[in-house]
């Protein structure tokens, strides 16, 4: 939400990124193939919005070594256990039978960059190919997330997403690449393209990570040709700066997300993604900056006692945080309450962003976005979204009925849209959950339906 204050690149600095920029990403030109007649990118092909539950057990956040947590573990794929505990065949099938047509595999893939040698890289390479594999024969087609973890939220130092975009003459971004690359030949290699995409970035760094270095769309574009020559007839997934948003509205970042992206870059056979976690004030109660905002309703008309009483609750949080100095408690306040600018503002909550009307207006930005740039409706995919729910073990956050009723509006927006797929953010893992982490891993029924898994199917 912060945005840094860093000095601007120099004029030389500039022309020195962009004479670098030419010559690295000067290579065949694509053919610009989209049109109003394009065909959907093979992945999302059917006729139907695809509905994805977003996984990250067990590759999603790699294990630290026992005695070093500055290390990975030599089997560092055990979130939640080990692929047979996390994400047992039985499981896989529960999720198939619910109605889900598709899994998104997180994967760290800072576990596979930081890899000791060739026969450890091939190690998880293969334990990963052996995952992919089950969940495909399970009936579910697969997207596999390329998921670098934000500064100081990673398991090992070093290997963030802003440590990756040192640019195509960067250590770290060249180590990206040719790992990627060489995952994708073995996805090539052995899954159809109907079955398997590949998403190249998770969540791009804010616009601010990129001053003096090279921009992302020239970093994305590079590294796609590159995995592009890997992986000739899959679908590869990318996503715009600024965390993969819609536009900047949410970070004050512009330009940002997904409209800050051209399609005519990359071919037919490209989908384009966003997250969507607006309003992030209500999906993100709870957790992080927005852990003081507690049991706020959506849409923000049928909040108890209205914007007043959720403000009166904010103060009151930040007031008996123990944990924040004085200033800092001014400042919390302020940005909620008195700085009405803000987007994550209960001014803007009340007055903008919490209402289902909201919601809508920005699905048709992406499909007015999508429309200018020839695309297949298909070719937008939505690889996130979720909220920040009560639930077994979480209290004082998005209430059930408030958080269903988001789902469901987002779905519906989606199918409106005719996206190629939506992604619910998650299995298990945080208070997004929407599955039981332990057999016989229930779903919660309110979530099912606001997916519209668990309703007539003439809705």
């Amino acid at each position: 939400m912060f945005r840094l204050s860093l000095p601007l690149p120099t004029y030389g600095t500039k022309k020195f990124l962009a004479i670098a920029s030419s010559i690295l990403f000067s290579a065949q030109p694509i053919a610009k193939v989209h049109s109003a007649e394009s065909a959907p990118p093979t992945f999302f092909g059917g006729d139907k919005t695809l509905v994805c539950l977003n996984t990250f057990q067990p590759f999603g956040f790699g294990t630290t070594a026992r005695f070093d947590s500055s290390q990975y573990d030599s089997n560092p794929f055990q979130n939640g256990g080990t692929d047979a505990e996390s994400m047992p065949v039985r499981r896989l099938e529960i999720i198939r039978a619910a109605g889900f047509q598709c899994i998104r595999i997180v994967v760290d893939i800072a576990a596979l960059l930081a890899s000791a040698d060739h026969d450890k890289l091939e190690e998880l390479t293969k334990a990963l190919m052996i995952g992919i594999s089950k969940r495909v024969s399970t009936g579910l087609k697969v997207i596999v997330d390329i998921h670098p973890f934000p500064k100081g939220t990673h398991p090992v130092e070093g290997w963030s997403d802003v440590d990756l975009i040192d640019g195509p003459l960067g250590v770290k971004f060249s180590r990206l690449s040719s790992t990627v690359a060489q995952l994708a030949s073995r996805l090539s290699a052995n899954f159809d393209p109907k079955d398997v995409s590949l998403e190249l970035f998770n969540e791009p760094p804010l616009p601010e990570e990129f001053v003096n270095k090279v921009t992302w769309n020239l970093q994305i574009l590079g590294y796609w040709r590159r995995i592009r020559a890997a992986l000739p007839e899959h679908t590869l997934i990318v996503s715009g700066m600024g965390l993969a948003a819609i536009d900047g509205t949410v970070s004050g970042s512009s330009p940002s997300g997904l409209l800050s992206l051209n399609p005519a870059d990359f071919d037919a056979n490209t989908a384009f993604a966003f997250h969507f976690y607006e309003p992030i004030i209500f999906t993100h109660q709870g957790t992080g900056f927005f852990s003081h905002v507690h049991g706020l309703h959506f849409p923000a008309t049928s909040h108890p006692g209205g914007k007043g009483q959720a403000e009166v609750d904010f103060t009151r949080a930040i007031t008996q945080d123990t944990g924040l100095n004085a200033q800092a408690k001014r400042e919390y306040i302020a940005n909620f309450i008195s700085r009405t600018r803000h987007n994550y503002s209960f001014f803007q909550y009340w007055n903008s962003w919490g209402a289902p009307e909201a919601i809508d207006g920005r699905f048709a930005t992406v499909v007015d976005w999508a429309k200018r740039n020839g695309l297949h409706p298909h070719a937008v995919v939505n690889t996130e979204f979720g909220v920040n729910h009560n639930r077994q073990g979480c209290s004082g956050v998005a209430p059930t009925e408030s958080a269903s009723l988001y789902i469901s509006l987002v779905r519906k927006a989606a199918f409106r849209a005719h996206l190629g797929a939506i992604t619910v953010h998650e299995a298990q893992g945080s208070c997004f959950a929407i599955q039981d982490r332990a057999s016989p891993y229930h779903f919660d029924a309110a979530f099912l339906a606001a997916l519209g898994l668990a309703t007539d199917s003439t809705e």
